[in-house]
């Protein structure tokens, strides 16, 4: 190390002896030129106190030679490290380490020292070479931010890669549970009061079904830069409310919990169930954020006009939603980090850091902003912004649980998936619908069929991940034997996933939908087969 060897060269002329007075003045003079011409910083000190050093050590620090004598070397070293550099000094410490210190105009300075207690001029004294590093560290800090940038992407990619890998598993599990509660649903339709109880407890279970299916689909769209999202303008009330009531439910009753919506909401271009998503997640943080689960979340709707910017937000009419507790709060570091991909102050393997990223990600695809106001010990408010409409221009709808679904005349449909508990839930809802189904869980088996009786269908209905055939596969070759019959393929992957838009076959698919799928969903992507709408 080049403090190292100019060290040993200080040390070799400060320790040398001197035989005469005509060697001493050549010797000082050579010293001189030395401590002159160093790179760098070279303190002599006495008892802690400076009493020497070269112009470099001067210019390091920001003081005059004449400011530095008698003055403590401590004074420059930063609080933290001064019991370090003290202990070193004490034990004259003769190896090279590092600490900071502070420059006169209060910048702090990251230092390289090697230091030796030798014999000068009858007197003990430490003589320490001094090489600046701060922006040796600048530079690490700049390649560890970007290692860990690199590292998050790669995170994301990871997570997205994963979420596509399970996507289909996952929402094939919870195909069969949306599907039976919504025959059950059905089949309940014209019972009596005494089920009201049952028909809320199952539309509780489809709820939850269908955030399980969400959160799959926004950690897959979270490691995307283009995640698709169907945005439709809707009446938010509603949407909350039942959101609310999803949340009531996952919170203990020990947290006080209240719900203000401002009658004559506008309308907003948003997806229902990312609204949901987004008040799930910022109530959980706000719950996790509270002692011995005590305490109160109050959630405020209403409509704002901002008639000039305001927190970079611009003029103009917004729906803003405000989740405000009594938590622990945060640091004002912790609340601009809080939007960071993975950063969470929760202990390790409590926390993935990924919630208020993918509420950022859901505001910032309505065109809206999201701002977080927090003191620790006090609490947190967050409040979202979101584009309103007026309410007079037809665009809402309004949002409900079950939606009038769209019956079919007899139509024969030739359904084919892999999973049995599947084609068993969805032959249920099909023919609930009035539709004639044939089920197959075999692909190649339902090819031989369709070759034997082409005729007998008016419908393909088939999964996409299947053995023997995939569901593209098996589409082409029934298009090769059947060039006019309608196909609506259906899978837990997203259109845009690998490509699958891309894809030759796909251009056969007259329909795509995503599991889990509802009985309304299945009604709706049918009539627009059969008639155009």
């Amino acid at each position: 190390m080049a403090i190292i060897n100019y060290f040993k060269k200080i040390t070799d002329f400060v320790s040398e002896k001197i035989e005469c007075s005509k060697c001493a003045d050549s010797k000082e003079d050579r010293l001189k030129v030395f401590f002159d011409a160093a790179f760098e910083g070279i303190a002599i000190t006495d008892g802690g106190k400076f009493i020497d050093g070269n112009d470099r050590f001067s210019e390091m620090f920001g003081y005059t030679k004449k400011e530095l004598l008698g003055k403590s070397i401590i004074d420059l070293v930063y609080m933290d490290d001064q019991d370090l550099v003290q202990k070193r000094m004490k034990e004259n410490y003769t190896e090279v380490y590092e600490h900071r210190c502070v420059h006169k105009n209060g910048s702090l300075r990251y230092v390289e020292v090697h230091g030796k207690t030798i014999k000068y001029n009858d007197k003990l004294v430490r003589i320490t070479a001094i090489h600046d590093i701060t922006n040796r560290k600048k530079d690490e800090k700049d390649r560890i931010r970007f290692d860990l940038h690199k590292g998050q992407i790669s995170k994301m990619e990871a997570i997205g890669s994963f979420a596509n890998g399970i996507a289909h598993d996952f929402n094939n599990a919870l195909q069969p549970i949306i599907g039976n509660c919504d025959i059950i649903l059905y089949e309940m339709r014209n019972s009596d009061d005494n089920c009201r109880i049952h028909k809320k407890n199952i539309k509780s279970i489809i709820r939850a079904a269908e955030v399980a299916g969400l959160l799959v689909r926004r950690i897959q769209s979270f490691a995307r830069t283009n995640g698709e999202e169907l945005l439709q303008p809707l009446n938010v009330s509603n949407c909350i409310k039942e959101a609310f009531e999803f949340i009531r439910s996952m919170i203990p009753t020990s947290v006080k919990m209240e719900l203000n919506i401002e009658r004559g909401l506008g309308i907003a271009l948003v997806n229902d169930v990312t609204i949901k998503q987004i008040l799930m997640n910022i109530c959980k943080n706000s719950y996790q954020a509270m002692e011995n689960e005590q305490g109160s979340i109050v959630i405020d709707v209403y409509n704002e006009e901002l008639v000039e910017e305001r927190f970079g937000i611009p003029e103009g009419k917004y729906i803003r939603i405000e989740i405000e507790d009594n938590g622990e709060g945060m640091s004002p570091e912790v609340v601009s980090r809080s939007f960071d991909p993975y950063f969470t102050t929760k202990d390790e393997g409590e926390g993935t850091g990924i919630g208020l990223s993918v509420v950022d990600r859901i505001i910032r695809n309505y065109d809206g902003f999201i701002r977080i106001y927090s003191e620790v010990n006090r609490g947190t408010k967050v409040s979202i912004y979101i584009p309103a409409y007026l309410k007079d221009n037809g665009l809402g709808t309004k949002f409900k649980i079950i939606e009038e679904v769209i019956m079919g005349d007899g139509e024969r449909i030739l359904l084919v998936d892999d999973e049995e508990a599947i084609i068993e839930a969805v032959t249920k809802i099909l023919e609930s619908l009035n539709y004639k189904v044939t089920p197959f869980i075999s692909s190649r088996l339902a090819l031989e069929e369709f070759k034997i009786n082409s005729n007998k269908y008016d419908i393909i209905l088939t999964d996409l991940t299947m053995p023997e055939l995939t569901g593209l596969n098996l589409i082409q070759k029934i298009k090769i034997i059947r060039p006019d019959i309608k196909i609506i393929l259906c899978s837990g992957l997203s259109s845009s996933n690998n490509r699958l838009e891309k894809h030759e076959y796909f251009k056969y698919v007259d329909v795509y939908i995503r599991k889990p799928v509802t009985r309304l969903a299945y009604s709706k992507a049918l009539s627009k087969v059969l008639n155009g709408k």
